[in-house]
């Protein structure tokens, strides 16, 4: 990883490091794991699936549940989707990358806190 600098958003403290899932997404990152997401300067950073998004490629981060997810969006995560036994919000990143909008679905275990931190960095990059 780029080793980007964790800093608390207006020197707030903020926590800044979420621990959870990663349910599924884009073809590139298939499989469903633990992962921990740092909220970096500049970027979001999971180590465990090689990656950082710059904040401003996040396009829209928004909760669902299983039972809310389209079609689509069930078919895009294959096997994961069938999978969920009971209602769980889930946080999905919808990122730019390239020309290609994908989905980073994400079951942290402090929902609340890490959708709120993502936003504030989100709306102030």
């Amino acid at each position: 990883m780029t080793g980007c600098e964790i800093l608390p958003l207006f020197g707030k403290k903020e926590k800044v490091e979420f621990k959870g899932e990663y349910l599924g997404g884009p073809p590139a990152f298939p499989k469903k794991r633990n992962v921990k997401v740092k909220l970096c300067e500049t970027c979001l950073e999971v180590d465990e699936l090689h990656l950082n998004v710059a904040y401003n490629a996040i396009k829209k981060i928004e909760n669902t549940t299983r039972e809310k997810m389209s079609a689509g969006r069930v078919l895009l995560l294959g096997v994961v989707g069938a999978l969920w036994k009971k209602e769980q919000v889930l946080t999905v990143l919808t990122v730019q990358d390239g020309a290609a909008l994908n989905n980073l679905v994400f079951k942290f275990e402090d929902v609340e806190d890490a959708q709120k931190a993502i936003y504030n960095r989100i709306s102030h990059s």
